[in-house]
C-alpha cells in the first residue's frame, strides 16, 4: 500500500504501518484497563497474540489513506476521585475511556512522529 503523498521519507507519517510497529505497541499495552464504548479490552488483544496483527495493519493503513472513523474518536469521560472530600469537585479528575483500537493506532502514530 502506498499513501497519496508518499515519498521515500517515512519520517512524517508518509509510510504504511508495519507489523513490527503493531507488535511493538502491543508489547507496551497494560492489562486490567477498562474497555471503551466498543467493549474491547486490552486483554483480548493481548490474549489472541499476533493473530490480529495483519488485520489491524490493513485497517490502520486504510485509516491513514481514507480518513479516521468518528467512532474511534468517541469516548466516555469518567470522574475519578483523587482523595479528600468526595463532595468537593476539585477532588476529582476526568479520564476518557475510548476504544482500545484507537489507542493502539494513536500509539503507533506517536511512535512514528517521535522516532
Amino acid at each position: 500500500m502506498s499513501h497519496p503523498f508518499a515519498s521515500d521519507d517515512c519520517s512524517t507519517l508518509n509510510c504504511d504501518i508495519t507489523l513490527d510497529e503493531i507488535a511493538q505497541v502491543m508489547r507496551r499495552l497494560k492489562r486490567n484497563k477498562f474497555a471503551g464504548l466498543d467493549g474491547i479490552k486490552v486483554e483480548f488483544l493481548l490474549d489472541v497474540g499476533n493473530m490480529l496483527h495483519v488485520p489491524l495493519q490493513i485497517v490502520f493503513n486504510k485509516l491513514l489513506q481514507q480518513g479516521y472513523l468518528a467512532s474511534l474518536s468517541t469516548g466516555v469521560i469518567h470522574a475519578l476521585h483523587k482523595g479528600g472530600d468526595a463532595l468537593q469537585f476539585e477532588n476529582y479528575r476526568g479520564i476518557t475511556m475510548g476504544p482500545v483500537l484507537a489507542k493502539v493506532f494513536a500509539m503507533i502514530l506517536e511512535a512514528q512522529l517521535s522516532g
